[in-house]
């Protein structure tokens, strides 16, 4: 996996463009971790569970949710995939792994978190998405191979963060270990020190909570979070206020 140190937004910015913007959107999808040294691991596959096994845990989990749901939900999602989809947006740890088109939205979720740690942003070239025939004949629990998955259920939230997901057939096992001959994965080191400029940056250009979880909860995390952040020396010659 080939990595690279982005110091700045500037020489982030510069890296992304010259290196994956020239393909069409979606060639290359962009996850952030807030520490570089996380696994590209599912939720569920960090999931310490009390089920005997881990098809038990995720059938128990998943199950529940499903049934629990019900009352919240305007139209059931049409599938098992749509449904995983639905959960994983909710906080539900399934064998989804969340991505984005966009490798801001990407970068956010990498300097977020984690003040004392280096962070990253994965960049993952996976051409292909699972085909519908493949939705409606296989059941996520059942691949054999990982797919990029395009939910048709669209919640505000991954429509705000133009999500997508990556679908592991096994869970417990880093997407590292197990990618695709056809896919190519790279990282996007951010330096610790960096990460409150970058963040207040990304304010700046839209890239907040209140944008990526449209809600009420998402504009009382970013007005909370505006009261208390100063702004960064990067404005050289004048004066800028948050």
């Amino acid at each position: 996996m080939e990595d690279i140190e982005t110091p700045d937004l500037a020489s982030f910015l510069k890296h992304v463009q010259e290196t994956f913007l020239p393909d069409r959107r979606g060639a290359w999808v962009f996850r952030g971790v807030s520490n570089q040294s996380y696994q590209l691991l599912p939720s569920i596959g960090r999931m310490e569970g009390t089920s005997d096994t881990f098809e038990k845990l995720e059938k128990s989990i998943t199950d529940m949710f499903k049934r629990n749901a019900i009352p919240h939900l305007d139209s059931l999602p049409p599938n098992e995939w749509e449904w995983l989809a639905l959960a994983q947006h909710h906080g539900l740890p399934t064998r989804l792994m969340d991505w984005s088109v966009n490798p801001l939205v990407a970068l956010y979720f990498a300097v977020i978190g984690s003040p004392d740690a280096d962070a990253a942003v994965y960049a993952l070239n996976a051409e292909r998405r699972i085909s519908d025939e493949k939705v409606r004949s296989l059941s996520p629990t059942s691949i054999d191979k990982l797919y990029k998955f395009w939910p048709a259920v669209v919640t505000s939230r991954i429509a705000a963060q133009d999500g997508l997901f990556t679908v592991h057939p096994e869970p417990t096992r880093p997407l590292n270990e197990a990618l695709r001959e056809d896919w190519v994965l790279r990282r996007i080191i951010i330096p610790k020190g960096s990460k409150k400029t970058f963040r207040y940056l990304l304010f700046r250009y839209g890239i907040d909570e209140s944008k990526l979880f449209p809600d009420l909860m998402g504009l009382c995390m970013h007005l909370s979070w505006q009261h208390q952040v100063k702004t960064p020396d990067v404005f050289v010659g004048g004066r800028d206020d948050a």
